[in-house]
């Protein structure tokens, strides 16, 4: 404050190189971004060495005759009466779809039309680049101007004259594809002050609401942060339109276990198969499980997803036969073989619905279908009985659980969560019944559920 009071006392007496009164912005809602154009131009002028008399000095001496500046076009005018400065920096801000559209007008205190106009809009991230480029402008600029109240300058009668050359320059440095800079047309008071003639400042709400893929209250927040919009999304971890890839691995309890069972009857006298009798089912197991995530971000609180995954299970193998003369039982014989290890693979189409879509910690639930692949049996040969194998099998689970995600940054996550699966389909308890057979093993009471617990890793882009 001490230091607004100083400035204010000595503007009339001491020359300043540039005013630049606080920036209108376009709606009610613009205030955040105006002030951040606004301060990081102020900021880039005095890192460039120019006399800078900010928004706080002017308002200190004319009170708030200059706020709205750009909309006043007496203002500058009424500016350099007060401030012997060489040159004025106005201009507007206005949130639109495609990021901020910035007006500036460059006010020299002897004409009465803009030295240089530019309206642009910037499209997120590009906000410092802007400013560092008007700094730029106004330092070339600055030689060739003179106060209005200048002895030793004579007063700039012809614009167009006077600053050709310059002009040429700055359209060479401004005005090509790459930064997109466009000269306005040159200021008219009798256009400009029709206010109906300017183009629109009301921000399209739903359009923004839309790019940056949230709910009204997470927009609503994004609103009241009166920051850039890549800034906010940065901020706060927004995932809208970013795709991921994941990496998770844990310990999966339920139906793992892979049983089968197969018997034969067989006739001696004749040679011959009487009856078979197949039996295969899951039970319950616990084993390691992991995966690769493949995803899609398309709104804040949603990511769409395929899961590959894997699990290693084991298989159980049992025989036996019967051999028969007539009616007659003659012998019988049973074999349980070592359990084996096998691996289960799936592919599992999935969706994680965040509760929260700003923040670090975001929990969510998730749902999908997952079909598993399992191993077939290569059943061994007996030199009485020919055993029939067991082709590999697939079932269909429908999957459900929650989750929470530990945002670490912007692009990289942990996670936790608890998917359960409960069968949709299962293998056939009895595959083969037998009438023949006098004595089959009991099957596998058949298991329906698997709960997964899984941390994994994911990075966005």
């Amino acid at each position: 404050m001490l230091l607004t009071l100083l400035l204010a006392s000595v503007s009339a007496h001491a020359a300043q190189d540039v005013l630049v009164p606080e920036f209108t912005p376009g709606t009610a809602n613009d205030f955040g971004v105006s002030y951040l154009i606004y301060d990081s131009i102020i900021y880039d002028l005095m890192d460039r060495g120019v006399d800078v008399v900010d928004a706080d000095a002017i308002r200190a001496l004319v009170g708030d005759r200059a706020d709205s500046c750009s909309e006043v076009s007496e203002c500058p005018d009424e500016l350099f009466d007060h401030f012997p400065a060489r040159l004025a920096v106005v201009g507007s801000v206005t949130q639109v779809a495609d990021g901020l559209s910035i007006t500036i007008e460059l006010h020299d205190p002897n004409n009465a039309v803009p030295v240089k106009a530019l309206s642009e809009v910037i499209p997120p991230g590009g906000e410092y680049e802007f400013s560092a480029d008007v700094a730029e402008m106004v330092q070339e600029l600055l030689p060739l101007l003179s106060p209005r109240d200048a002895t030793t300058t004579a007063p700039i009668t012809n614009i167009e004259d006077d600053f050709q050359d310059l002009d040429d320059v700055l359209d060479d440095a401004f005005d090509d594809e790459d930064d997109g800079f466009d000269d306005v047309p040159v200021y008219d008071p009798v256009v400009e002050d029709d206010k109906d003639d300017r183009p629109p400042s009301r921000v399209l709400d739903d359009d923004e609401q839309r790019m940056l893929g949230v709910g009204n209250r997470a927009y609503q927040e994004y609103r009241n942060a009166g920051v850039p919009m890549d800034m906010w999304a940065s901020d706060v971890r927004l995932r809208s339109f970013q795709f991921s890839i994941e990496l998770l691995s844990g310990i999966g309890v339920g139906n793992i276990s892979d049983a089968y069972d197969v018997r034969v009857a067989f006739d001696v006298d004749q040679g011959e198969t009487l009856d078979t009798f197949q039996s295969r089912a899951l039970g319950g197991g616990a084993s390691f499980q992991g995966g690769l995530g493949l995803g899609y971000h398309p709104r804040a609180w949603v990511e769409t997803s395929l899961l590959l995954g894997f699990q290693r299970g084991s298989k159980d193998l049992s025989v036996g036969w019967e051999s028969y003369s007539g009616a007659d039982k003659m012998d019988e014989f049973s074999h349980s073989y070592a359990a084996a290890s096998s691996w289960q693979f799936s592919m599992e189409p999935r969706g994680r619905f965040f509760a929260l879509t700003t923040g670090v910690v975001k929990p969510y639930g998730l749902g999908g279908l997952s079909v598993r692949i399992l191993d077939g049996y290569e059943v061994p040969e007996s030199g009485l009985v020919d055993y029939p194998d067991q082709a590999g099998g697939a079932m269909l689970d429908l999957v459900v659980g929650a989750g929470v995600m530990f945002d670490a940054s912007e692009y990289f996550s942990v996670f936790l969560e608890l998917p359960f699966g409960f069968g949709l389909t299962q293998l056939e308890d009895t595959l083969v019944e037998s009438a023949a057979l006098s004595a089959t093993p009991d099957t596998n009471d058949p298991s329906r559920t698997l709960l997964r617990i899984s941390a994994g890793v994911q990075s966005r882009f």
